[in-house]
């Protein structure tokens, strides 16, 4: 994660300067996420896009993020933020009530496509040590399709290669079926989606 850490430290002026060009995506996720939460939230990788501020200021939300530069962001908007890995988080067993992972995943992968699978696994069974009974975690973040999914498997080296010529960290998207079997396995007994129009 140090190389995705400096790449986003590199780019954090940049990022909170734009606003996204799925702004229409982003504004339904958000509406979305802010209507189920509540208590302690942890979204790591900073708040998801197009937040309302206002409905997160009710929230006793903390901000994790391996990026310093990205952190200032949420620290000058006035929340609780700490630099860390989304893989072993500071949190007590049992402490959230809702864990939010937007547009992270496809950040997680250790430079490989099969690592990546291992690193996501991680991070979700993280979010189910430190998740409350009943409480629950919000993934948003890009899906492909089976074919595309084994093209990525297949073109990975390359792709890692041609990335970091341009500084960039590989990226792997998986399908959503892998995100319900992987949350499924690790306990979490009701998982459903949702595909913003």
């Amino acid at each position: 994660m140090e190389q995705v850490g400096k790449f986003f430290d590199a780019q954090a002026d940049a990022y909170h300067a734009k606003t996204a060009g799925m702004a229409p995506f982003h504004v339904v996720t958000a509406a979305r996420l802010e209507e189920g939460l509540s208590g302690k939230v942890v979204a790591i990788g900073g708040i998801w896009a197009q937040a309302d501020m206002r409905a997160c200021r009710d929230l006793d939300l903390t901000v994790v993020d391996v990026s310093p530069r990205m952190l200032e962001h949420w620290t000058a908007a006035g929340f609780q933020t700490i630099q860390g890995d989304a893989r072993q988080t500071p949190f007590d067993d049992e402490s959230i009530d809702h864990v939010v992972l937007p547009l992270i995943l496809h950040h997680v992968t250790e430079g490989s496509w099969s690592e990546s699978r291992r690193q996501v696994t991680r991070v979700l069974d993280e979010a189910r040590r430190i998740l409350k009974r009943g409480g629950r975690v919000w993934i948003s973040d890009y899906s492909v399709g089976p074919a595309i999914y084994m093209a990525q498997r297949l073109a990975s080296v390359l792709t890692k290669r041609i990335l970091e010529l341009a500084g960039i960290p590989l990226v792997i998207m998986h399908p959503q079926r892998f995100y319900e079997r992987k949350l499924l396995d690790l306990g979490f007994s009701d998982v459903s989606t949702f595909r913003p129009r």
